[in-house]
């Protein structure tokens, strides 16, 4: 992966948060034009986070062979309390949903 951005030298890769536009309908989108695969994600999560395998030490699995999408709160939330209340209490009920939908013969159209 090649990159001159800044957090992409420094985590030699994706290892980034995005931040989630909830008034839209799909959360995220991956979409393979030559196969017709896709995933569409749908969280309550205010954030995804990417993950390129930057560390991954060939084995199993070599440097970039992967792709992980994590559906989270903002990092470092509980310093920040601007980023919202994530400290779930005793007792306290806890619930958030991420769904992730499959194609294999999607259409971008």
């Amino acid at each position: 992966m090649t990159s001159s951005e800044d957090q992409i030298l420094q985590e030699e890769g994706l290892n980034h948060p995005f931040i989630l536009d909830k008034a839209r309908d799909v959360d995220a989108r991956l979409f393979h034009p030559e196969s017709g695969r896709a995933i569409e994600i749908r969280t309550t999560n205010s954030a995804i986070i990417s993950y390129s395998g930057n560390h991954f030490s060939g084995k199993p699995f070599a440097k970039y062979s992967g792709l992980a999408l994590e559906t989270q709160e903002l990092p470092d939330a509980v310093n920040h309390p601007s980023f919202g209340a994530i400290v779930v209490e005793a007792n306290q009920v806890f619930y958030q949903k991420t769904a992730f939908e499959f194609f294999s013969n999607y259409s971008s159209n």
